[in-house]
This record gives C-alpha cells, sequence and structure tokens, in this order.
C-alpha cells in the first residue's frame, strides 16, 4: 500500500471515528431529556431513539443496554462539571476564601440552571435514602461527589482563615451543598426562591454564613 493509500485509509477512519463521536453525543443529549422528562426508571428507550431521531437499533449499537447508556450520560455530565470545577480552582488560586466560595457557588448555581435536565437526572439518581443511608452516607461518592469534594476543599481554606468556626470540612460542605440543592431544586416553581444566580447565591451565603437568627445584612459581595 502506498502512502497516499495509507493517507486516504487514515481520513476514512478519522471522519467514521467523528461521525460516529457525533451520533453518540445526540444519543447521550437525547437520553438525558427523555430521563429527566419521564424518570430513570421509566423512561424507553424506543423514546430516546425518536428524540434522537434514529432507529432503536442504532442506540443498541452505541450501548450495550439501558444501564450502560445512562451510566455514560451520568459519566458525561460528570466530567463537564468536574472540568469546570478545576479551572474554577486554578483560576481563583490564591485568593480570599469569601471570594472564592462566591464564584463556586456562581459557577454551581449556573450550571444547574443551565444544565437543568442533568440537574434532575442527579437527583434521581441519588434518590430518597433511608435514614440510615442519611446517617451513614457519604455525599462525596454520590452523583454531587464534584461539587461536594469542591466545597470541601474551600472549607478547609475558610477555616484556616479564620472565616469559617473549627468544624469538619466536610460536615461544612454537605450543609452548604444540601442549602445550594435546596434552593436549585425550588427552580421556578416557587415563588420564593429567587430566580436568578446573584440573588440565589445571596440567599445561601446569608443562611449559611449567619444561620437563621435575627435578620442580618447580607455580605457585601467581593466578586466583580
Amino acid at each position: 500500500m502506498n502512502q497516499h493509500s495509507k493517507n486516504e485509509v487514515r481520513s476514512g477512519t478519522q471522519l467514521r471515528d467523528k461521525v460516529r463521536g457525533l451520533v453518540r453525543d445526540e444519543l447521550l443529549q437525547a437520553a438525558e431529556a427523555v430521563f429527566a422528562d419521564e424518570g430513570l426508571q421509566t423512561a424507553k428507550v424506543e423514546s430516546i431513539a425518536a428524540r434522537a431521531g434514529v432507529s432503536v437499533g442504532t442506540v443498541y449499537n452505541y450501548f450495550a443496554d439501558r444501564k450502560a447508556l445512562v451510566d455514560a450520560v451520568m459519566e458525561s455530565r460528570k466530567q463537564d462539571l468536574v472540568r469546570r470545577l478545576q479551572e474554577l480552582e486554578v483560576q481563583t488560586e490564591g485568593r480570599p476564601f469569601l471570594e472564592r466560595l462566591e464564584l463556586s457557588l456562581d459557577t454551581v448555581l449556573a450550571y444547574f440552571q443551565s444544565q437543568r435536565p442533568y440537574f434532575l437526572l442527579m437527583l434521581q439518581a441519588e434518590g430518597a435514602p433511608t435514614f440510615k443511608q442519611a446517617l451513614i452516607g457519604d455525599p462525596c461518592k454520590g452523583p454531587f461527589g464534584a461539587v461536594y469534594q469542591h466545597l470541601e476543599k474551600l472549607m478547609a481554606q475558610g477555616i484556616a482563615e479564620g472565616a469559617l468556626r473549627e468544624e469538619s470540612p466536610r460536615l461544612l460542605a454537605t450543609l452548604l451543598g444540601s442549602i445550594a440543592r435546596g434552593i436549585s431544586m425550588g427552580g421556578g416553581a416557587d415563588p420564593q426562591v429567587p430566580g436568578d444566580v446573584p440573588e440565589r447565591r445571596a440567599v445561601i451565603l446569608r443562611f449559611f454564613l449567619h444561620g437563621a437568627g435575627p435578620a442580618v445584612a447580607a455580605p457585601k459581595s467581593r466578586v466583580p
């Protein structure tokens, strides 16, 4: 085989790989939307195929079974969120705790707002834990693990700077993450829940840093 033929084979392989990647991405997006609409347990592969505009057989050409498709959706979105949080950690390294905390909340809240189907999918995947699971469970290992791990490192910085009292960083991360999730879950369904990210961030920070005692002034934003 001459060099020209080798180049043609290589180009053909690259094109097929690119097409397969595009089709796979379309299937993941369709699956995410259907899972969010119909629920993880009840969504049908037929619905996903219809949403993507392909045959059911095509779906199974890319994913062995329904579980593989669920796992792929979760992993794809998880890695996207992990990447954003890692980039934020690098970009804000060396900045004061409160400034990094505000930026982190903005990133997480904006992500869940823009990726609403994924946020709902994460909630479904996490499920409703039993009381025992709630006591012994590790949120850093669940669907929201990347968020809790990121917040745990921030809490350690806050304690070191004296901005937070001496508590377990993981416990503080769990409390803050739970508040942020609760606000995000409210979405547009509850008129009492602030609609945009800066307002939500202010509510979360006020409650987390000052508790539910008498009203206090909201912390002055450090984000330009």
